[in-house]
């Protein structure tokens, strides 16, 4: 009687951490959040491991990853930021007061904004605590049992100005088993045609990829997703967004190509599972 009790007591301790403490989960997740117009990825490894990539806007962010980190977990393996537009970076903000960053990868590109100077000024704050690290060249790297690959930008940015910043961002590619994933920030054709300048078919293939910048018309051009040829296309964006996301132009071009779409604006938070 005494052990059942026992055992009912740490189902139910469990249960209110939420912890995964008898049914330790054996899969990865990988999560696009349901943050309204903006990006965040939220990917976790079976020894939950966290990865965040992106965290904007503001307010929404801190709500959701609290729904999807255990309770008494308070730290995130790694950030990537991916450029330092608000929709991308504000929510990190906000986050960074409750959860501790191991590490946060940067472009380091000049923006001068209010809110992102902030930002950098409370991760310089925590130092001792936070590895800060500038990615200036193509790298290839394990983090929680998931390879990824950075392939822009192939030089350096640091305090660097650019006219458009959304040209700036990370594009990533993700391995998690055997499943590839493509994530581009918010890069334009411009940046877009570049990379297919710098890589071959065989290498940008992937099977998920998360649609640039919104599911915008100035990005995710036919010839990158003829390129990549993803099964799924995500697009995260707000409902009834002033930007008009996504554009008919994306949608038409991913029913062109018999892609499957996946918006957060109808089905709120996306989950593949490994």
């Amino acid at each position: 009687m005494n052990k059942i009790l026992i055992f009912l007591v740490i189902i139910t301790l469990s249960g209110l951490l939420n912890l995964p403490f008898f049914l330790k989960q054996k899969y990865f997740e990988l999560k696009f959040l349901n943050i309204g117009q903006g990006d965040a990825t939220l990917i976790r490894s079976p020894s939950n491991c966290y990865i965040l990539v992106d965290g904007g806007p503001p307010q929404k962010l801190l709500q959701t990853v609290r729904e999807h980190l255990p309770t008494l977990e308070r730290k995130i393996d790694l950030v990537i930021l991916t450029h330092p537009h608000l929709d991308h970076m504000a929510g990190l903000l906000e986050l960074l007061s409750k959860y501790q960053f191991k590490e946060v990868w940067l472009t380091g590109i000049n923006y001068a904004s209010a809110e992102y100077q902030h930002f950098l000024e409370q991760l310089y704050s925590q130092h001792l605590k936070t590895k800060i690290r500038y990615i200036t060249e193509p790298t290839k790297t394990k983090t929680c049992q998931i390879d990824i690959s950075v392939l822009m930008p192939v030089t350096s940015l640091i305090s660097t100005d650019i006219e458009n910043l959304n040209n700036s961002s990370f594009i990533l590619q993700l391995k998690i088993k055997n499943t590839k994933i493509l994530l581009t920030g918010d890069a334009e054709e411009e940046q877009e045609l570049e990379l297919l300048a710098l890589y071959s078919e065989q290498i940008l293939a992937s099977q998920i990829m998360k649609a640039g910048h919104h599911g915008s018309r100035t990005s995710n051009s036919l010839s990158l997703l003829k390129v990549v040829a993803p099964k799924y296309l995500v697009i995260s964006s707000g409902q009834k967004n002033t930007y008009g996301h996504p554009h008919f132009e994306t949608i038409q071009k991913a029913d062109q190509l018999k892609i499957i779409i996946k918006r957060t604006d109808q089905l709120k938070d996306i989950s593949f599972f490994f």
